[in-house]
């Protein structure tokens, strides 16, 4: 499973282990040498709104929505797994979850119906028609002109639908949720989008918010946390509501129809619900009931509930760290201004510190010398960033043929930084995630905003994080999101618009055209999207899926410590704290069970702790990965990189405009 271990474990592994029978305890849970995956049935409720059953263009036809949801999923180490030539499913890089998915549809009663749409214009405002609107009124298929618009607080609504459908529809918002509101079939209907305006959360740095400008106007919500700074719900929640009747908006592009707009290459977007029946547009507006289960599969499923990681979430096995550490190195290339002014380490360490609760999280501010060497390593290298996004630029690399091997965009500062480690790491942690960021001036801008490199050698590792801030972009936003959001990416969470779909057996994103619709994750309370409407939180699905991925993981890695420990003659000594392990590994999956994932990964990694802590009694060597110096050449070379606005999606108008001049992250 391409997992590098300590030479002891490995021997046992390899060679397979006696075990100390008279030592050994009687497992319930733990499973020594073997690896488990952890499998939950999820109910899946989903509710319409506005919607009913029929055989109209915008009724929804059951069987075929049925028909395009998926009934299980595993979750994979994404990257990983993409270096690997074979496509076996044995091969892959499973993270030791999987889901049997039950759903539960129900159809929203006239009284839920009623009370819903005449609360949602006591949390709105009147607000204008905003450009993508008054674009789509000049499409040459659209079925009315859009001469209005409403715009209604996102949290609210989230809100509103978490705790009304319980006692009225009978559903638990504990358990995931989707509502598909549509509201135009109402003779009450008003033009509308959704902001987050009550609760703004503005760049922690700058104080920009996002929700002042028609860029942050979404037709989707949901993820928040009963504990978020500006906008918590204060209960438990698993919400996130979809609504064809609002918009068109920026990020799903939508507002678009006419074949024309799309230069040949049409991208699978959702109408505004009112044009289903349109047959004239780029598509036939034909499927409605097959377009809701695309969302609910490949947005809300793949992406937002039950979604693999990016990366390894196992920092440096068989012996993961308590204590983490955020190692920022500082660059100030622009000397008219300062970094330090535009970062907040306290905030980058308590905002991960509720990803991963159960580590020590902490951050150190570093100024590093950008001397005549790291300046032709910064030029090298945003000249292959550039040649990344354009391949007739003119690149080059100030590591010749030794960079060539990888035919990577981030090499020169990889090889660069790799060759440098042991001056960059300070060893004040368990785990220590070098980051650097550069403060430039526009003159030396790159295409990016930040990117979480991997190892270019087989992908098991995240390497390095880069960030880029420029002396325009400091106006409205800072370093402190794209840290955050890019040590997100370090820990493992990929974005809200890009998944892996298991029964497709495919990582799936809106940069292909089929599925340019996900992008309809990013509008969720995560800082983990593009969008830009939360600036630092992670929403309850990242920590959802975080818990579940940890679960998993300290329990296989008990695992894989336990047959070094049975073989030992020393085993009896420690068989006490071996069956306390186990009983703290069977709490863990009970609380997983029931939806308690905090619980869950807090008891996994009890009994983690407890069996690393036997293995140290008895002299067991367990020794974290050694990951800057056990590489070896790459297969492919992914990568993850953040781009600005316009630098991922395609060239479609409008797509690149924003009035507040906001790059996306």
């Amino acid at each position: 499973m391409k997992r590098i271990l300590s030479l002891a474990i490995a021997f046992f592994l390899t060679l397979g282990f006696t075990a100390n029978i008279s030592a050994a305890p009687y497992f319930t849970t733990l499973q020594p040498g073997q690896f488990r995956e952890i499998n939950q049935p999820l109910q899946i409720n989903i509710v319409f709104v506005g919607y009913h059953q029929g055989a109209g263009p915008r009724t929804i036809n059951e069987a075929n929505f049925r028909a395009g949801l998926p009934h299980r999923y595993r979750t994979v180490d994404i990257n990983p797994s993409n270096y690997i030539p074979s496509l076996a499913e044995n091969d892959q890089v499973w993270i030791g979850n999987s889901f049997d998915y039950r759903y539960n549809i129900v159809y929203a009663s006239q009284a839920f119906e009623d009370a819903y749409f005449n609360y949602v214009p006591t949390i709105s405002i009147p607000c204008r028609v905003t450009g993508l609107q008054q674009y789509y009124n000049t499409q040459q298929s659209r079925s009315l002109n859009i001469t209005n618009n409403s715009c209604i607080e996102a949290n609210l609504a989230e809100s509103w639908l978490a705790q009304n459908a319980p006692p009225m529809l009978g559903v638990d918002t504990t358990k995931y949720t989707i509502f598909f509101i549509n509201w135009y079939d109402r003779p009450d209907f008003r033009f509308h989008t959704y902001l987050p305006f009550a609760f703004p959360d503005p760049d922690p740095d700058t104080g920009f918010e996002i929700a002042n400008f028609q860029a942050g106007e979404t037709i989707a919500w949901g993820g928040t946390t009963p504990d978020d700074e500006q906008n918590g719900l204060g209960f438990l929640s698993r919400v996130w509501f979809y609504d064809l009747s609002a918009g068109p908006d920026l990020n799903t592009t939508n507002y678009l129809l006419d074949a024309a707009e799309f230069g040949g290459q049409p991208f699978y977007t959702m109408p505004p619900v009112w044009e289903y029946g349109n047959t004239s547009a780029y598509r036939p507006f034909d499927n409605l009931s097959g377009d809701l289960a695309k969302i609910t599969r490949y947005t809300a499923l793949d992406c937002l509930f039950t979604k693999s990681p990016i990366y390894p979430p196992a920092l440096s096995p068989p012996k993961l760290p308590n204590s983490i550490q955020f190692d920022l190195n500082l660059y100030q290339v622009d000397q008219t201004w300062s970094l330090h002014d535009y970062i907040r380490p306290d905030r980058i360490a308590s905002e991960h510190a509720k990803l991963r609760p159960y580590n020590t999280q902490s951050v150190i501010v570093m100024d590093r010398t950008f001397g005549n060497r790291e300046s032709q390593i910064f030029d090298c290298e945003r000249s292959q960033l550039f040649k990344f996004f354009n391949p007739s630029y003119p690149a080059i690399s100030c590591y010749g043929n030794r960079a060539d091997q990888y035919d990577f965009s981030a090499t020169d500062f990889f090889l660069y930084d790799r060759d440098h480690l042991n001056q960059l790491l300070t060893g004040n942690a368990d785990f220590e995630v070098p980051i650097f960021i550069y403060g430039i001036p526009n003159s030396r801008a790159n295409p990016l905003i930040g990117l979480t490199d991997d190892n270019h050698f087989d992908g098991t590792r995240s390497s390095f994080i880069y960030g880029f801030l420029t002396n325009s972009r400091r106006v409205s936003a800072g370093m402190t999101w794209t840290v955050i959001h890019e040590a997100g990416h370090y820990m493992g969470l990929a974005h809200p618009h890009d998944g892996f779909d298991y029964e497709d057996f495919y990582p799936h994103g809106p940069d292909e055209n089929a599925y340019y619709f996900m992008w309809a994750g990013d509008e969720s309370d995560t800082a983990m999207g593009y969008g830009g409407w939360s600036r630092s939180n992670f929403s309850q699905f990242d920590r959802d899926n975080m818990n579940r991925y940890m679960t998993a993981i300290y329990i296989n890695q008990a695992n894989r410590i336990l047959p070094a420990i049975l073989s030992s003659p020393r085993a009896k000594e420690v068989k006490a704290s071996l069956s306390s392990a186990d009983s703290d590994a069977t709490a863990a999956l009970t609380s997983y069970g029931n939806m308690e994932y905090l619980n869950a990964a807090v008891s996994a990694k009890s009994a983690y702790d407890k069996v690393l802590a036997a293995a140290a009694q008895i002299n067991i060597p367990v020794e974290p990965e050694a990951w800057p110096a056990d590489y070896r050449r790459h297969v492919t070379n992914p990568g993850l990189i953040d781009r600005p606005s316009g630098q991922q999606r395609p060239n479609l108008p409008l797509a690149n405009t924003q009035d507040s001049g906001l790059p996306i992250q």
